[in-house]
């Protein structure tokens, strides 16, 4: 560096070029940011269509008709919504009660220091997240109703296998693995009534 030269050598700040050693890991790392904002879009994407489609679903048509049309057709397409899958619908939702009192009561067990139940709330989360699925397929006759129903019969299946172990010991347990037996016979029924 002259005396001349009024710039000091500093770092660049910029992106490397290509050529450039560390480029890659520069250039994955903004895949990754790229990947992580999309991810998060499509979240915020599919959510925000969920709630229209919900809002849509249940006769919110818009407009400024000054008659009770939007109360008459919301109540008829409630019940033609949940009648159709009106069994499985219902089913979902009492093993998602019991599963959510078996999680609180593998909770309480890990409070008090006791991690037996660890197996137990694992296979009890992972039910929830599929038979919570079931529920809003089945209540909206989705399209893709029978496939989500087939991965809940695996699912309960395990899940119930897994409660089991723990049913002479833990009532809640118990509750779980019937409450996942029942739901995976009324999944079967529906894709035997299906095929």
């Amino acid at each position: 560096m002259s005396l001349e030269d009024p710039k000091p050598a500093t770092p660049s700040l910029s992106r490397p070029a290509a050529s450039e050693p560390g480029s890659r890991l520069q250039s994955t790392r903004a895949s990754r940011r790229d990947l992580l904002a999309g991810t998060l879009g499509l979240a915020l994407g599919v959510a925000m269509a969920d709630s229209v489609g919900h809002a849509s679903s249940h006769g919110n048509h818009g407009g400024s008709e000054g008659h009770d049309h939007h109360a008459h057709h919301h109540g008829d397409h409630e019940k033609s919504e949940t009648r159709q899958h009106a069994e499985l619908v219902q089913t979902a939702r009492e093993c998602l009660a019991t599963g959510e009192d078996c999680l609180a009561h593998c909770f309480e067990q890990f409070a008090a220091g006791d991690s037996s139940l660890s197996d137990c709330a694992a296979s009890v989360d992972l039910m929830m997240k599929a038979v919570s699925t079931l529920e809003r397929f089945a209540a909206r006759d989705a399209r893709h109703l029978d496939k989500v129903a087939e991965l809940c019969v695996a699912v309960c299946d395990d899940c119930e296998e897994t409660c089991k172990k723990h049913a002479g010991h833990h009532e809640t347990c118990k509750r779980c693995a019937e409450a996942c037996a029942k739901c995976a016979k009324a999944c079967r029924d529906h894709l035997a009534k299906a095929s």
